[in-house]
């Protein structure tokens, strides 16, 4: 019997576990893959091979994957377009911005000059002196490196800018980033400071408005604010012609510290000031001074409360003199009282009294209800309305013309001369003179005065306006009656800015109001006479005011004066107003004091002031003294 013996091959260490086979010997048919005997029916001695994972189809899985990635992906591609290629200038500019530090550059606030060109008004070029306290503590002198920090900085700068060493010291010292040190230093003081070299010591750019002539025009002037603007005046109503436009230098620089320095060849942005207009003013400066000066020794001689003069041109109403008593200084508005800080002339508002009594006349020798020459019989007082009325003094029955009315003053003699207007046209011929309407001239404060509608005058009322009461206006209201008068009958809109004048000296005029025909001039060249009457006629009232070698035609005015304090008739105004040389007008000049407690009358108060203001201004402008003889109306019948 023989034995076979079959070697068994040694067992796999490796990946390849599955028994050895003969090349020549066919592979024994697995169970279930169609071998005999299987049972599967798939055909007998048919051999089938099992076959490993289908490489050529991706799992649905992957696929989803395949998409997520591809979806995130076009999102950062599309976030990365939106930065770069849309938004990328936007968002650099906005990194550019935080390391942009902007400086103002201001503007010069523009000069106010008067008609001559004298300085009423300037900018001083001013700097401020800042402080990194922070950056000081590093400091270390450079002739003395034992001397280090605020000490040290304080030692130098103390002698440039005045100031106690131990006091500059305590300023220095902290840890503030930034803080004053010393304000309004000039530049020079400034280049001194800067040539020390102290890290940490910064300036800023500052100016201060100047008044080179003090109280002179300070309530036409104004002032300004710390900021730079006026608050008053015509520092306040030509405040854009004045400013100009501040500009401003952009600067890179490096660090977020008020204090950082610019980066050299940095990114620089620069706009370019305007400097402001100046601006050049119909005043006359030394006879606005003496003006003011004239009206302060009337407040004082006689007591009075306040005082304001006008003086205008007859043919342009330019105002020459704008003045107020008591007045203040624009360098230090903060040391006068608050009601001497503002514009009398234009602000405060009274009852003209007799010198409004022109209108009354000039209106019925226009409508024709009365001549020069139409007798009166005048009494001391007269019953109207339900009133009794009077004049100034008691007399006996006078047998007066409306020349003698105008010339002696008389209420009782005007109502006789107006009594034949109706309300309406009384109305209508006050405000042709400018009542209740504003003047013109724009400056702050201004009151239009009160032209009460004549449907609410009362019975009386209808009266005392013919005469200059139960009727308010200003200075330059009532000085505007007689430029209207003098002129001719024309009235010219009042002025006091003659025009702007840019950085090239190029004099841009003043837009200047239509003149208005008011009166003809052969009713103006009437009342004029009987102005003249009014000074140096037989019985007139306005003797002080006589201006030797000239023609003087004007008009006294003593006023009940209403305040609000005492809720009535409290004082006095007296006034004067005129004008010369009467044979051809040249410069009208209005003078009113307030509440004197002695002299009440305007003749004995005011005109004397009006004889300073207008001699000197005839003289000022070189008027020509007077030719001819005045002849008068007759005053008496």
């Amino acid at each position: 019997m023989t034995t076979r013996t079959t070697a068994r091959p040694p067992a796999s260490s490796g990946a390849d576990r599955s028994p050895r086979r003969s090349a020549d010997r066919p592979a024994a048919p697995r169970a279930g893959t169609g071998g005999p005997g299987d049972g599967s029916g798939r055909g007998d001695g048919a051999t089938r091979l099992r076959r490993g994972p289908r490489t050529g189809r991706t799992p649905v899985r992957l696929r989803l994957a395949l998409v997520v990635v591809c979806v995130v992906c076009s999102l950062y591609a599309g976030k990365l377009f939106q930065i770069q290629a849309l938004e990328g200038s936007a968002l650099a500019q906005q990194a550019l911005d935080q390391r942009l530090r902007s400086s103002p550059l201001l503007a010069h606030r523009g000069d106010v000059l008067d008609r001559e060109g004298q300085v009423l008004a300037s900018t001083v070029e001013l700097r401020h002196v800042t402080v990194d306290q922070t950056l000081v503590a590093t400091y270390v002198d450079p002739d003395d490196p034992r001397r280090a920090g605020p000490r040290a900085a304080a030692a130098r700068l103390a002698p440039v800018l005045g100031v106690d060493a131990r006091t500059l010291t305590e300023s220095l010292d902290g840890d503030k980033r930034f803080a004053y040190l010393v304000k309004d230093i000039q530049p020079e003081v400034w280049r001194e400071v800067a040539a020390l070299r102290i890290v940490g010591i910064f300036s800023e750019q500052a100016s201060r408005r100047t008044y080179p002539a003090g109280p002179v025009a300070g309530g036409v002037m104004g002032f300004v604010g710390e900021e730079g603007h006026g608050l008053s005046g015509l520092e306040m109503s030509l405040d854009t012609q004045l400013s100009g436009e501040d500009g401003y230098l952009r600067y890179e620089v490096s660090g977020e510290s008020r204090s950082a320095r610019p980066i050299p060849g940095g990114a620089t942005e620069e706009k370019e000031p305007v400097d402001g207009d100046d601006v050049v003013l119909s005043l006359d400066r030394d006879l606005q001074w003496m003006a003011e000066d004239a009206l302060t020794e009337a407040v004082r001689a006689s007591g009075a409360e306040s005082a304001t003069a006008i003086a205008m041109r007859v043919d342009t109403g330019e105002l020459l003199v704008m003045a107020n008593a008591p007045g203040f200084d624009p360098n230090d508005p903060g040391a006068a009282a608050a009601e001497d800080r503002g514009n009398r002339a234009v602000g405060e508002i009274f009852e003209p009294g007799s010198t409004s009594k022109v209108i009354t006349v000039a209106a019925a020798l226009e409508e024709g209800v009365v001549a020069p020459t139409t007798p009166f019989e005048v009494a001391d007082t007269i019953v109207r309305g339900g009133s009794r009325f009077k004049d100034s003094h008691p007399h006996a029955v006078e047998h007066l013309t409306v020349a003698g009315v105008m010339a002696e003053s008389s209420n009782v003699g005007t109502i006789l001369t107006g009594e034949a207007l109706s309300n309406e046209k009384l109305h209508a011929w006050f405000g042709a003179f400018g009542y209740g309407e504003p003047t013109g001239l724009g400056l702050p404060g201004e009151s239009p005065g009160l032209l009460a509608d004549p449907a609410t005058w009362s019975g009386s009322q209808r009266y005392t306006v013919m005469f200059g009461q139960g009727v308010s206006v200003n200075a330059v209201q009532i000085a505007s009656v007689f430029q209207t008068i003098a002129n001719g009958g024309v009235r010219v809109e009042p002025s006091v800015v003659v025009g702007t004048r840019d950085g090239d000296g190029t004099l841009t005029p003043r837009p200047t109001g239509e003149a208005e025909q008011v009166l003809s001039p052969e009713t103006a060249a009437a009342v004029s006479s009987m102005l003249e009457s009014a000074v140096t006629g037989e019985n007139g009232t306005g003797e002080n005011a006589v201006v030797p070698g000239y023609r003087v035609a004007g008009k006294t005015g003593t006023a009940q004066r209403y305040t609000e304090e005492c809720g009535g008739y409290c004082g006095y105004t007296a006034s004067f107003i005129g004008y010369a040389p009467a044979e051809a007008p040249e410069i009208v000049v209005a003078v009113m004091v307030q509440d004197p407690k002695s002299g009440i009358f305007g003749g004995s108060t005011a005109a004397p002031v009006f004889q300073k203001i207008m001699s000197t201004a005839l003289a000022a402008e070189g008027v020509p003294a007077s030719t001819g003889v005045h002849a008068p109306y007759p005053l008496f019948w």
